[in-house]
Order: structure tokens, then sequence, then C-alpha cells
């Protein structure tokens, strides 16, 4: 996205709408963004404020802005309270092949670096994952959340992030012990060169946006397009049981909610 010209001014515009519209006035906040959003950059699309706040682009706000890769130790954003970090620091491809042969004390003519066409797999793939989750966990951790009391706990902070959603689900409760449940806002914009969400994808969307605390298993069969027959064995997989777990559903039959039939409902 942020290569092309035309699709960074869009996003530049979405950031600054959602920081505005998830903030209040008097709210101190910090964006994290991609480098080649700011200014003096390849877009220059977003002010670059990781000293003194920026009042001009978001009003009312006390508001910090640094790119992916920044702040790591640092305790000047200890007091924001709204922290949002828009996409994950994909590090190039060499660093993390890098990364894992030297780990492994491993030449790279010693290893299978020529089978890792496209996306990375394997120790490979762990690697990257371990190293989105540290970037978050650590620029995160520059807000509020920093600030630890005598008893140990830390400063409240709501976090805000545009990160890959299975990954965030399945490491919530390692990233941020005890934290809620994620809220999920849905933008769904259509794009007739992608191929429409698949139908585990659209389960997942539903469990984790649904007002409704019951629903039937043939609902769900109505809305994401898998036969009811199939969803035991949908549920528990991976990213589908975090999303399950983290939301607080459970499968009970019809009969224990004083309905007719012997079909099975998700309830919250």
């Amino acid at each position: 996205m942020v290569k092309d010209r035309s699709l960074a001014v869009k996003y530049a515009a979405w950031i600054k709408e959602v920081v505005m519209d998830k903030t209040k006035a008097g709210d101190k906040v910090l964006v994290v963004a991609h480098q080649a959003m700011f200014e003096n950059q390849t877009h220059g699309l977003l002010p670059y404020a990781p000293k003194e706040p920026n009042l001009e682009v978001f009003p009312d706000r006390s508001t910090n802005l640094i790119w992916w890769g920044q702040g790591i130790g640092s305790n000047q954003f200890k007091d924001c309270t709204e922290v949002f970090m828009f996409s994950e620091f994909f590090q190039p491809r060499k660093v993390t092949v890098a990364n894992t042969l030297g780990a492994k004390g491993m030449r790279a003519d010693e290893s299978d670096i020529h089978k890792q066409n496209g996306k990375l797999r394997g120790e490979y793939s762990a690697i990257q994952e371990g190293d989105l989750l540290r970037w978050l966990k650590q620029l995160a951790s520059r807000g509020n959340v920093r600030n630890i009391n005598h008893d140990g706990i830390c400063g409240k902070m709501n976090l805000y992030t545009s990160m890959d959603y299975g990954r965030l689900i399945a490491n919530l409760q390692r990233l941020f012990p005890s934290t809620s449940s994620p809220k999920r806002n849905l933008e769904y914009v259509k794009d007739e060169s992608k191929e429409s969400p698949n139908r585990r994808s659209s389960l997942i969307d539903l469990l984790s946006t649904s007002t409704n605390k019951q629903i039937s298993f043939k609902q769900i069969e109505a809305l994401t397009g898998i036969p009811s027959r199939n969803l035991g064995r949908e549920l528990r997989t991976h990213t589908v049981k975090h999303t399950v777990e983290s939301y607080g559903w459970s499968v009970v039959p019809s009969k224990a909610l004083g309905k007719a039939g012997k079909g099975l409902w998700l309830t919250q």
C-alpha cells in the first residue's frame, strides 16, 4: 500500500480519521506507522512528531507520531493512554533469513533457503512471527502500560492495531496478560481484483463482531457457507479456537436453551 502514492494518500486520510474518531479532546496519543508515510520520507503525508506533540493535524489532542523501529527503551511516551499501531513491522526477508541462520550457526550454502520462495515457511516463518510480535509488544509498551505502581499493576491504556487479526488473537494473552477481548471494527472495501473472504475467515469475523449472544449452527451456515455438520471441526481449528475462547463462546444444544429441535447453538 505505501508503495503506491494514490493508495498512500487514502491510507493517511484513514489514519487521521481513525485517530480523531477513537480519541477525544485532551487525550495523550501515540501513533506508530510506516516510515514512508512521514515528513521528509517517501510520501510525507503524516507529520513526524517524536518529541513535541503535533496539535495541527490532530487538534485538541497531544499526539506524538513515530515510525516502526523507533522508540525502543524510551520513556518519552509513557503518559500516552491511546496508542495506535498501524500495520506491522515486516523487516526485509534477507534480515529474517540471516537471523534464522545466524541463530543456528549455519552457512547459507548449508541451508534450505533456496526453497523459501514467496511466503516464508517453517522456522523462517516462526522467526518472522516472533519478530513481528516483539516489535508490537515493545512499541505498544512505550505508552501508559509502562507506568508500574507499587502493586505491580501497569497503567491503563487503550491499544488500537490494524495488525493481522489471526496473529493478534492467537498471541493476545501472551503479549498482554489479562487484557479484555479485542473489539473489532471491520471495514470492507469492494475490490474486484481480490478474492472474497474464505469461509473460515467469515466465521472468525462473525464470532468476533456479532452483537447476538446466541447463534444457531443453521444461522452460522447461512451466514458463512460452512455446513452446520462441519462447524464443530471448524471451531477447533487454530485461529477459530482462539476466537471462540477469547470472546467467550460455548456450544450448547437447543434443549438447554429451551428451544425446539436437536440443533446446536453458540452462546456467550
